[in-house]
């Protein structure tokens, strides 16, 4: 047997200590502690267990403390830890073992560092260490940060393991030494490069990330596996500055190294998924699930990318291409992994429900009574032109054959397996006559009203039955449930509100063929927007017959534009508006469908007709073209003139490709099942409505509400009061000082403290709670894994490890969390935030005052553009604020520090700046300051930075991409009007819509429990 002196570093780990000696002091012969300056109880802890304790001076040098703690071994191996490591029983018995038997000619035993947890206590980081040394080596530890032993000879891995467990984190330490380094002229290594840019990447400085993991690669001196992990994290850094070329760059470039790991296919999933690509993310996700996890490899691993994340996302990809079975296969593929996953119970219930939903075409007392509202201009299913009333007619026919009662409103004439209400009304376009009809002859006990008029004007009525209205046009109409047929028309006419669902088509009824005529064809109306004389332009400059079809609906174009060119040219024919056998020859037997729209077309379900009939389609990239034509760019033009070339060249897809994506992606059943989907989506929330016993916990900072500076606590307070007011039953633990409308229990301690925290909630519990609302920083509620269902509000850009996590925005959710759990954006009470037309010439920054808000950028876009600035905000580090803030503050006059501010100083502030300013370089979670400023009709400037872009997707021209461009706009930009920013933000940013999604996300998971 040899002899282990156990060496370790520590400072200020009274909360950690005591379990780290306890799991390995009966197993050492030595315990030597380096204190580098406790103030708490850890040496009281350490002397417990016999240890040698000795003083050494914090030089920023931890290979500086370990060395000297190395130096004081006696025994023939050392061993190390840090204070929040421990040993595992089985990993305990298992170096005991090692103890005795150990061959005294090994120099160094490699243990893999368990190092990260998911919320299920699986492992979800690991790579290996140098955790037991021979002293006779003389190992020296080398490098500040990061450090690492250096040492050759016989070297073995062991199937211990280290356990690391955190309870706190200096996150910004790590970095602070790497930029004293830096500052201090300190040339850095290759591998201190790798490790630089890693801290970098963790405190989201993306760009600066990019510059040095790029360095570090370049520097090609550095081991395989660092540069493979670089490539990972580069790929991620590219990916949040949208730079999507670069991102698949980086992610190929790493499989010059060595085989692909998993980690890297995942990621190349990742990036055809955000493509929408899904049969490219197929085969890098499938690619990941044939990998052998490698057991000895020195690397870091992963753990979720070797098993449960391909297969989650194989799941996904599946169900978005049609293939259900693989979908459920590869969900109950994961659950193998995470039974208890929130992804793996929401994609089960989502299939259970799927199934029942099929079910209920066999009960006609499980479907639902709906009411669809057609046009009134051409009878259903439409003769010839009509577009929409073939929509309907579909969706009508397909509802009924599910076993929905359905009532269709269409003109006299119509035929339909429905229930019809013909229009009385003779002339067409009358919508108000439509809406009165409706309103006078609407049947009783309805579920569900789907208006389908040009204007939505049976939706804008705001009728007690819920109503759903598809957008067609390329129009914006202001509704409660609005439904685009684009996610093109989706972010244009509806600012990415409502719901999305693309047309679909009975595939049955088109006819295919791969015997082509040679001729090309444009059907539709004929229009300037359509683009009618483009596809003349075409047939003419290629020298090819064209046949047009389609209504006229403007006889002064159709007159001087087209007619004289027809007559021109023998090759044009018009044969006016078709429909029947007429329409399916022409479409299944063309060579080519031209359609040279130059508007945002909302869809365009001519293509989609006639990929069907097996006919390729040239399209102008205008509108939703792209996103039909996604798996074809050979087809989409981005000129009339690239039109021509490719109309010439005629490399067209196969006929039974293009029928085949048609089935995949346009079928009327894929449509319908998507919009009932919907209609239960709505319908189901009136059901939940039923009163919760719900439980409030927030941190220990401020009180709720907060007086003067308190995001987080102004958000819980507005959800409390919201909560209430839907009449629910809830308890607010909450700081000494706190009021509410609900049931206020009071922490009984003073300060910070997250673990007293726990331990009141558990011991005040009240009985008979349906479910916890966790809000604190590090969801330490959610890591109890009580009993009672718990919910973990993220509001800082981390990823807490816990069941049931709820992040503040899409994209914290996608960075922090890989898309798996929830999002609910923050919300405001409008009542609070008073409007204003009128704005004085200063601009305003409101929040902290720290270096990750990017303050630093504040001061330099005012002194750049020699505007006036007002601070308002808490100082977030005193020492970097007197030595980076405040001399430049005091040195211009035109900025002025006010402090923390509140209550109606706050109001007026906001209302009356001429801008908000909010420079970040964290990837912000929601930033709920620029909602407050749009409220007040205040527009707010703020770098693409987190979920910038989604708050401010209303207004794209307030996102900055870099320093300079905020420093123009601040000069240079048109501001949007006062009012249309308070309407934006009241339209989607309201407490009681936040409130809505948290009720949904309870019901979801009380329902799972």
């Amino acid at each position: 047997m040899v002899t282990v002196s156990l060496c370790m570093i520590v400072k200020n780990e009274e909360d950690v200590l005591y379990r780290c000696l306890k799991s390995v002091h009966d197993i050492v012969d030595e315990i030597i502690i380096v204190d580098t300056g406790s103030i708490d109880k850890t040496k009281e802890i350490a002397k417990e267990f016999n240890s040698k304790i000795y003083d050494f001076e914090w030089i920023d040098d931890f290979s500086a403390a370990r060395n000297n703690s190395f130096s004081k071994a006696t025994m023939e191996y050392i061993l190390w830890l840090d204070a929040d490591d421990v040993l595992l029983e089985d990993d305990r018995v298992k170096l005991k073992q090692l103890k005795e038997d150990i061959d005294t000619s090994i120099d160094a035993v490699m243990m893999k560092y368990n190092y990260a947890f998911d919320e299920f206590d699986n492992v979800s980081l690991c790579f290996y260490r140098e955790r037991l040394v021979k002293r006779s080596k003389k190992p020296k530890w080398h490098d500040p940060i990061h450090e690492f032993i250096g040492i050759d000879g016989n070297i073995i891995n062991s199937d211990i393991c280290v356990t690391h467990k955190r309870v706190h984190n200096d996150s910004d330490r790590n970095l602070r030494i790497f930029e004293k380094m830096i500052s201090e002229g300190k040339i850095l290594s290759s591998r201190n490069l790798f490790y630089y840019a890693k801290e970098l990447y963790y405190h989201d400085k993306h760009d600066d990330a990019i510059e040095y993991f790029n360095r570090f690669i370049d520097s090609k001196e550095s081991w395989i596996e660092d540069i493979i992990n670089a490539c990972y994290h580069l790929s991620i850094c590219y990916s949040v500055k949208k730079d999507r070329q670069s991102m698949l760059k980086t992610l190929l470039k790493s499989l010059e190294y060595d085989l692909p790991r998993a980690e890297i296919c995942c990621q190349l999933g990742n990036y055809y998924i955000d493509e929408e690509n899904y049969n490219n993310a197929i085969f890098w996700y499938e690619i990941a699930t044939t990998l052998k996890k490698p057991e000895n490899n020195w690397g870091f691993i992963l753990e979720d990318c070797w098993g449960f994340i391909p297969n989650i996302q194989l799941c996904v990809c599946h169900y978005k291409i049609g293939n259900i079975e693989k979908s459920i296969e590869y969900n109950d593929k994961a659950a193998l992994y995470k039974q208890n996953s929130s992804a793996v119970i929401y994609n089960k219930n989502f299939f259970d429900s799927m199934n029942k939903s099929e079910n209920k075409t066999k009960s006609k007392s499980k479907s639902m009574k709906i009411v669809q509202v057609a046009p009134d201009i051409y009878t259903l299913p439409p003769t010839n032109y009509g577009g929409i009333e073939k929509i309907v007619y579909e969706m009508t026919e397909d509802l009924v054959r599910r076993g929905h009662d359905v009532y269709l409103y269409a003109p006299k004439g119509t035929s339909t397996s429905a229930n019809l209400i013909a229009y009385e009304h003779e002339n067409t376009w009358n919508e108000q006559a439509i809406v009165e009809y409706v309103k006078r002859t609407l049947p009783d006990d309805v579920d569900l009203i789907h208006d389908h008029t040009h204007h939505s004007l049976i939706g804008r009525e705001y009728l007690q039955v819920p109503t759903v209205c598809t957008i067609h046009c390329p129009v914006k109409n202001s509704v409660k449930h609005p439904v685009y047929i684009s996610k093109r028309a989706q972010e244009l006419y509806g600012e990415n509100y409502g719901f999305q669902v693309y047309n679909g088509i009975n595939i049955d009824e088109f006819e295919y063929s791969e015997n082509k005529e040679d001729y090309l064809l444009y059907l539709g109306v004929l229009n300037y927007s359509k683009g009618t004389q483009h596809a003349l332009d075409v047939a003419i400059k290629t020298n090819q017959k064209l046949i047009i079809a389609g209504p006229v609906h403007d006889q002064s174009y159709f007159r001087n534009e087209i007619e004289p060119r027809l007559k021109d040219n023998p090759n044009i024919q018009y044969v006016g508006a078709v429909g029947g056998d007429k329409k399916q020859n022409l479409l299944k037997n063309a060579r080519c469908i031209l359609f040279p729209t130059f508007f945002e077309e909302p869809f365009g379900l001519v293509m989609v007709e006639a990929m069907a009939c097996g006919t390729p389609v040239l399209a102008l990239a205008n509108g939703a073209v792209p996103e039909v034509l996604q798996d074809f760019p050979e087809l989409i033009c981005h000129s009339v003139d690239e039109m021509i070339e490719k109309a010439t060249e005629q490399h067209f897809p196969e006929p039974n490709q293009l029928r085949k994506y048609v089935i995949e992606k346009f079928e009327t059943k894929k449509m319908v099942d998507k919009y009932i989907e919907i209609y239960e989506e709505i319908i189901n929330e009136v059901g939940e409505l039923q009163p919760l016993r719900v439980v409030q916990v927030a941190p220990d900072y401020y009180p709720i509400p907060p007086k003067n500076y308190g995001g987080i606590e102004r958000v819980i307070y507005d959800l409390t009061e919201e909560l209430v007011k839907m009449g629910h039953e809830v308890f607010l633990f909450a700081p000494k000082g706190s009021q509410s409308s609900a049931k206020i229990i009071n922490y009984e301690h003073s300060g910070v403290n997250p673990n007293e925290i726990v331990s009141f909630v558990k011991k005040h519990l009240p009985e008979n709670i349906d479910i916890i609302h966790d809000h604190t920083h590090a969801s330490v509620i959610g890591r109890e894994k009580l009993s009672i269902p718990t919910v973990c509000t993220i509001h800082t850009p981390v990823n807490n490890p816990v069941k049931y996590p709820i992040y503040v925005s899409k994209s914290a959710l996608e960075l922090h969390a890989g898309g798996s759990g929830y999002f609910v954006y923050n919300g405001i009470n409008p009542e609070e935030f008073e409007f204003s037309n009128k704005k004085d010439d200063y601009i305003l920054y409101m929040g902290m005052l720290a270096w990750y808000k990017g303050i630093v950028h504040l001061l330099e876009v005012v002194e750049k553009t020699g505007q006036k600035l007002v601070i308002a905000g808490p100082i977030y580090d005193m020492e970097y604020h007197k030595k980076e803030i405040e001399p430049r503050i005091k040195s211009n006059p035109n900025i002025q520090y006010i402090g923390e501010v509140g209550g109606k100083e706050r109001q007026n502030l906001l209302k009356r700046a001429r801008c908000v300013l909010l420079p970040t370089v964290c990837s912000e979670p929601f930033g709920l300051i620029m909602v407050e400023a749009m409220a007040c009709g205040t527009p707010v400037l703020a770098l693409a930075n987190g979920a910038v872009p989604e708050v401010l997707q209303g207004f794209p021209e307030l996102v900055c991409n870099s320093i300079d461009e905020m420093v123009y706009k601040v000069s240079h930009l048109i501001l949007p009007y006062p009012d249309a920013l308070r309407k934006y933000a009241l339209g989607n940013f309201t407490r009681d819509k936040m409130a809505k999604g948290y009720i949904k996300i309870y019901n979801e998971i009380l329902n799972r429990n």
